[in-house]
C-alpha cells in the first residue's frame, strides 16, 4: 500500500510540471519571466538571475536586485503553489553573487492504511536553496556558475535530495543579449530503493532591444525534448512594462503549451511584476506576483 500510494503521490507531483522527477527546477518565481513564457536566458538580469542565468548579474548595470514572489501554478489541474526569493549583489565592476529560494507545494492526499483506512494526510513538497557567482571576462561577455541543494518529499518515507548545478554564459552589446545554460546538472535524488535524475536542461536565447521594445527567442531542449519560447516586452521609460509570450511544448514536453500575458512597474526602485497564462487545459489560469527592490 505505501508503494501504491508513492506512486499515486509521484504522479501528483510530476504531471503538473511535465511528468519528470523534481519538475519544479524548471520553473522560475519570477513574474515578468514568466509574462514573457519563461523566457530567461538573454533578456538580461533580473533579481532571479541565480536561477535564470546569474552570467547576466555581472554584466547588469544596477548594483543590487532583491525580489520574492508567488505562483498559483496550474490552480485547475495540479492547484500547486510556488514560493521564491532571489537577488543578486555586485561586488565590483566585473563581479556578482546572489542566492535564491524556491520552495514548491502540493495538495495534500489521505494517507490510507493496509486495512483500508484513513490514517492521516500528507502534503508533498521540493525545495532548493543555492548560491551563484558570474564574472566579467571580457567586455559585455561573462560567465556564471549556480550551485544549489534540492529536497524532495513525496510521502512520509519518501524522501530524498541532490545537489546540482546550473552553468551560464551571456554576451551583450547594444540592444543585442545572447545567453546559453547547462541547467541541473548534478547527482540523483533517491526515493527508498529507486533513484531519479534531474530534468537536465539546455537552454539559448537571444534578444534585441529598439526603442523600447525588446524581442525575445529561446529554444529548451530537456532530457531530449524540445521547447521554445517567444516573448516581446514593452518599456515605457522604465516605469512601465507591458508583455506577452508564447511557449511552444512539443508532444510529450515537459511544460506543454501556453499563452502569456503580463504587467509590471517600476518607482523609486521598487518594481513589482505579475503575469497570467492562459490557452492551456494544464496550465490555464496560472498567475504569478513578485515584488523587489534594485538600484
Amino acid at each position: 500500500m505505501r508503494k501504491i500510494i508513492t506512486v499515486l503521490s509521484l504522479l501528483c507531483v510530476l504531471v503538473p510540471a511535465g511528468a519528470q522527477s523534481l519538475g519544479f527546477l524548471l520553473l522560475s518565481g519570477d513574474a515578468a519571466s514568466s509574462g514573457m513564457a519563461g523566457i530567461g536566458t538573454a533578456t538580461g538580469a533580473s533579481a532571479y538571475a541565480p536561477d535564470l542565468n546569474m552570467a547576466a548579474a555581472a554584466l547588469s548595470a544596477k548594483k543590487m536586485d532583491v525580489a520574492a514572489g508567488y505562483t498559483m501554478w496550474s490552480p485547475s489541474y495540479g492547484k500547486d503553489n510556488i514560493f521564491s526569493a532571489a537577488g543578486y549583489f555586485k561586488i565590483s565592476e566585473k563581479f556578482a553573487i546572489g542566492a535564491d529560494w524556491k520552495h514548491f507545494g502540493m495538495p495534500a492526499y489521505d494517507i490510507i492504511s493496509a486495512e483500508g483506512r484513513t490514517s492521516g494526510t500528507f502534503s508533498p513538497r521540493d525545495f532548493s536553496i543555492g548560491l551563484g557567482a558570474s564574472f566579467q571576462i571580457f567586455k559585455g561577455f561573462s560567465a556564471g556558475v549556480h550551485l544549489k541543494f534540492v529536497s524532495s518529499s513525496l510521502a512520509e518515507k519518501a524522501s530524498g535530495s541532490a545537489f546540482g548545478a546550473d552553468i551560464t554564459l551571456q554576451y551583450q552589446t547594444g540592444g543585442l543579449k545572447a545567453g546559453l545554460a547547462a541547467d541541473n546538472l548534478g547527482t540523483k535524488v533517491k526515493y527508498g530503493n529507486n533513484s531519479y535524475a534531474m530534468p537536465m536542461r539546455f537552454r539559448g536565447g537571444v534578444s534585441y532591444t529598439i526603442v523600447g521594445v525588446t524581442a525575445a527567442v529561446e529554444g529548451q531542449l530537456v532530457d531530449g525534448k524540445f521547447m521554445a519560447n517567444f516573448g516581446a516586452q514593452y518599456n515605457f521609460k522604465d516605469m512601465l512594462f507591458v508583455r506577452a509570450g508564447y511557449h511552444l511544448g512539443l508532444k510529450d514536453a515537459p511544460i506543454p503549451s501556453y499563452l502569456s500575458v503580463g504587467l509590471g512597474g517600476s518607482f523609486a526602485g521598487v518594481h513589482i511584476d505579475v503575469s497570467y497564462l492562459t490557452a492551456s487545459q494544464t496550465l490555464g489560469n496560472t498567475i504569478a506576483v513578485s515584488l523587489g527592490y534594485a538600484f
